[in-house]
This record gives C-alpha cells, structure tokens and sequence, in this order.
C-alpha cells in the first residue's frame, strides 16, 4: 500500500529527517498495522459530517483546536503522566472547538488508541503524525481530518493521499512552514483546509507572526490556520486580527497545570477579537457608503 508514496527528501533536514526515519521504522514495525481497521469498518467510519473542521469554521468563524500532546523532542520529559489524560481529555473536549491528536509514539508519546476514546464527542477529531503511508490513515479512521505535511511529501504523493482521504469522506489539513509552499497549494482542490505552521519543522525555531504574514500577503479565499507559537492570550488576539480562521494550542496547554482555565481565557479573548473584527467592518463599510 505504500510503494507508490514518495518523501520529499530533498527539503528534509535536521529533526524533520529523524521524525521521517522514525515513521518509516513504525510502519516497518508494524507499529500501524495494529490498529487498522477491516474493510467493514472503513465503511462504518466514513466520513461524520457532523464533525467537520470546514463546518465548524463557518459557524464558529474562528476554531480553537486544543491538542493533547504529552511530550515533544524539546521537552526531555512527560508535560503530564498517563494517569492525567483522561481528565484533560474532557476538559479539551469541554473547552474547545475542535480537538488534535498525536499519533506519534516516541517523540510525542502519543498513542492510536486515543482517537477512538473521542468517538462520541461532537468536537471534530485531528490525526496529528508525520503521515508518509495510507497504512497510517487507515489506523486512523475514526478520526475526521489527518495531517499532511506538505514539506515531507512529493507533490504527486500529497496528491494522491489528499484524494485518498477525500474519498473516505474525511477531511486533510495540509500544513506548510513557507510562504512558497503556501503559494503552490492555493489553487488546490481538496475537502479540507490549509494550516501555517510557525514553527520551522527541520530547525523546530518559532516565527511567530509567520501565518499571520503569510495570510494578510495573499487574503486566500479558503479558511487557514495558524499552528504552534502560541503561548499567552496576546498571542491569539493577533491570529484572530489577522483574518486567520483558526488556532491550534499544543505546548502551552501540554505545559498548563490547569488547561480549563488557560483554554477559558483564550476563549474569552477570541470571543473579544471578533466582536472588534466586525465593528471594523462594519465601520469601514458605512464609511464606503458616506465616500459613495
């Protein structure tokens, strides 16, 4: 199922290329194969249309997806132990638009598993791991989008996993951390929506106003998200100024001894942004009529 899949070796440098190897090795071991699913189940999991992240966008206008990452390479060790996840698992359900999942076992201590413990949320469900093999999103099925990279992929492979997804009637979020990467999938047909990672995936350092350049530059018509940097409330209040759909908070609610309370405050702020984002509108677009 996975010789037709190319990796992008060119580009894949420094940690991106040990995150590589890494996933290679899993699907060599078998480490996948563990949760896919039989055919009749791929067909009971197609794809939920209650739970959708292009959905929740259009009527939320701005999504928080809160990931629940344990650890990660900058971090030598567990943010939280194995104990504590389901309890912050409610508590991202309880607090959040949408939820993120790392599938990643030895740098992000992540687990399969975990997808399906969300089954009976109605918050839509991301399969968050460096995805090189459709073997991978086939362990994943219960969830409602999966990741693709675009720097780790050949185009023809991104494309090929994009309609392999689309066909299950699940949804992609194709993540890029260039402005060149950004401008090559504009014109991309695909369920789904574009993320920016600000964090530079070979050197892992953070620009953190990088989405929010990229997007104020090009004024796409799809939604897009911002993903990583995000570290106090400030930080949220300029994605949402920035005409960005959504965030993604991972270390900063994996770092949190109470992630209800942070999730609240940054809530509270985007709620805020919004009502000011459409008082702006709606000032300029009175004052268009005055000049008219």
């Amino acid at each position: 199922m996975n010789s037709s899949i190319s990796i992008n070796s060119g580009r894949n440098s420094g940690h991106l290329q040990k995150f590589l190897r890494n996933a290679e090795s899993l699907i060599e071991s078998g480490y996948y194969l563990k949760e896919t699913a039989p055919d009749s189940l791929v067909l009971n999991h197609k794809g939920n249309k209650s739970r959708s992240f292009v959905s929740a966008i259009k009527e939320k206008r701005f999504i928080l997806i809160s990931e629940l990452k344990q650890s990660s390479p900058s971090h030598s060790k567990k943010y939280f132990p194995d104990n504590m996840i389901i309890d912050r698992s409610t508590t991202l359900v309880k607090y959040s638009d949408a939820i993120s999942i790392l599938t990643e076992p030895n740098f992000f201590s992540g687990e399969l598993n975990r997808l399906s413990k969300f089954q009976n949320s109605s918050k839509p469900v991301l399969m968050k791991d460096f995805i090189i093999s459709k073997e991978q999103i086939l362990a994943g099925i219960s969830a409602d989008a999966f990741l693709l990279i675009k720097r780790i992929l050949s185009p023809d492979s991104l494309l090929e996993l994009v309609n392999f997804i689309n066909k299950l009637d699940k949804e992609c979020i194709i993540e890029v951390d260039s402005e060149s990467d950004f401008v090559n999938l504009l014109n991309l047909k695909f369920n789904g929506v574009l993320a920016i990672n600000n964090r530079n995936l070979a050197t892992l350092k953070i620009d953190q106003n990088l989405a929010s350049r990229i997007f104020k530059e090009y004024e796409p018509k799809r939604p897009v998200l911002s993903f990583s940097g995000v570290s106090d409330p400030t930080d949220v209040e300029n994605i949402v100024g920035s005409g960005l759909s959504g965030v993604l908070i991972g270390t900063a609610l994996s770092k949190s001894r109470n992630p209800g309370k942070l999730l609240e405050r940054f809530n509270t702020i985007i709620k805020s942004s919004l009502t000011k984002n459409q008082e702006k509108s709606s000032l300029t677009i009175k004052e268009r009529g005055a000049i008219n």
